[in-house]
């Protein structure tokens, strides 16, 4: 959901317990899977716009917007190249954000393709199901920590926690 350039995410609860091993149960993690990784990407953007501002000089409107979709455009891998400079953070969780990378590459693009003669199988389907929870989790847990970042960096600028759940609102009242 996008609402002035800043994106609102609509965050899962706990990672569910599958219903059954049949195949619709491995497109739904797949799924789950897929939006996790998107909302760990918008993180990524989020930070990236965050950190790129300090670089620019934003004078209008038309600015932000620009310098927004210029960053929003880029790949999960540029954004974490983006903000490798100005993260302060170890190398071990520099390697584990790719680490994220290489598994949100793998699920987008090869996911099924490497996976297809586990899904013929009820065993498979739910070393398949196993194998989808565990990269929810890791896109969930560096989705986390990036907010964590951005929302730091923010809050040292004025957008506080009850500013962006004024725009949550604000949005559900307007989609009502």
């Amino acid at each position: 959901m996008v609402r002035d350039n800043t994106y609102i995410k609509i965050k899962p609860k706990e990672v569910p317990e599958p219903e059954s091993l049949d195949e619709k149960e491995v497109y739904a993690f797949f799924g789950l899977a897929s939006y996790t990784a998107q909302c760990l990407e918008k993180a990524l953007v989020n930070l990236a716009f965050t950190y790129s501002l300090t670089d620019k000089n934003i004078v209008t409107q038309e600015d932000w917007d620009a310098l927004f979709e210029d960053v929003n455009k880029k790949t999960f891998g540029r954004l974490l190249g983006m903000v490798k400079k100005d993260l302060s953070t170890s190398d071990e969780v520099l390697e584990e954000l790719k680490q994220a990378l290489d598994k949100r590459n793998w699920l987008a693009h090869d996911y099924f393709f490497d996976s297809i003669g586990q899904f013929h199988t009820e065993s498979g389907r739910m070393t398949m199901i196993k194998e989808l929870t565990e990269m929810i989790k890791l896109f969930n847990k560096w989705d986390q920590f990036i907010e964590g970042v951005y929302l730091q960096i923010w809050q040292q600028h004025g957008l506080t926690e009850e500013v962006i759940l004024r725009e949550i609102e604000k949005l559900k009242a307007e989609n009502a």
